[in-house]
């Protein structure tokens, strides 16, 4: 993206300067910045009727842009269109991985962190030249990752800034709260290192578990042994008296038969 810096941005807006000389133009620009600085800036050209007439249509803006290359890099998108209003719209969006790569001599936009890292700020100066601000309906909308807590914008809802014009005196300013959190951020390093701890921590408790479970517990006998300390093969177990009546066997501390009960 390094290559996009010089060219870019004033170009989609020479373009435009040169149709608002047949007609006019509208041209809505949103910027989405992200907590890191990166994002993505997107031109709405609207041109009306009585332009298109004259051969200035959405098809002829987009062969122009597409004469630089900047604009024919994949990912660049160039999307051609109708508004609610039937007039036909050319949508530009470029994205960026910092700022300073859209700016140039006679625009220029920046992104900070505040060192405390809760808010961060943008800024957009524009060139303010007499005849551009008379014959340009440029707006702007700029999409902060968190909250606006201060802006000079005309509008403010949430997290994104209203700018009615571009043309002013004072640079374009926008303060918001950084919601968002970066990859190198050390907080999330941290947690990330906590949570990988924490997992490692419950595996290692249901693997243990789990052997436990498997393993014999402690004073248990195997299938074939007899609990207690009297031995299965005991004399009083194996001993044994026949009935002289019946035949039955009977234990040999028996006093009388189990079956017919006759003392033995």
């Amino acid at each position: 993206m390094n290559g996009l810096r010089v060219r870019s941005f004033p170009l989609v807006l020479l373009v435009a300067l040169c149709l608002l000389l047949a007609g006019c133009l509208d041209i809505q620009i949103r910027f989405v910045v992200h907590s890191d600085g990166s994002g993505f800036v997107t031109w709405n050209f609207e041109i009306p009727p009585e332009t298109a007439a004259l051969g200035f249509t959405a098809a002829r803006l987009k062969a122009e842009l597409l004469k630089d290359n900047q604009f024919r890099r994949p990912d660049v998108q160039l999307h051609e269109g109708n508004a609610g209003s039937g007039n036909q719209t050319l949508t530009v969006t470029v994205p960026f991985q910092n700022l300073s790569q859209i700016s140039s001599g006679d625009f220029q936009a920046a992104f900070a962190v505040l060192p405390d890292r809760k808010k961060c700020s943008f800024r957009f100066k524009g060139n303010n030249d007499p005849l551009q601000a008379s014959m340009a309906r440029i707006k702007m909308d700029v999409e902060m990752p968190g909250k606006i807590t201060s802006s000079n914008a005309d509008q403010v809802a949430g997290n994104v800034a209203h700018f009615a014009t571009v043309f002013r005196a004072e640079p374009l300013y926008v303060e918001a709260e950084t919601s968002g959190f970066t990859f190198g951020d050390p907080r999330i390093i941290a947690g990330c290192a906590a949570l990988g701890a924490l997992v490692l921590m419950v595996v290692w408790v249901l693997r243990r578990g789990r052997e436990k479970g498997l393993a014999p517990a402690a004073g248990t006998q195997s299938a074939g042994s007899t609990v207690g300390s009297t031995p299965a093969t005991s004399a009083d177990q194996t001993a044994r008296i026949y009935c002289g009546d019946c035949g039955a066997q009977n234990r040999s501390s028996s006093k009388f038969c189990h079956r017919c009960g006759v003392e033995l």
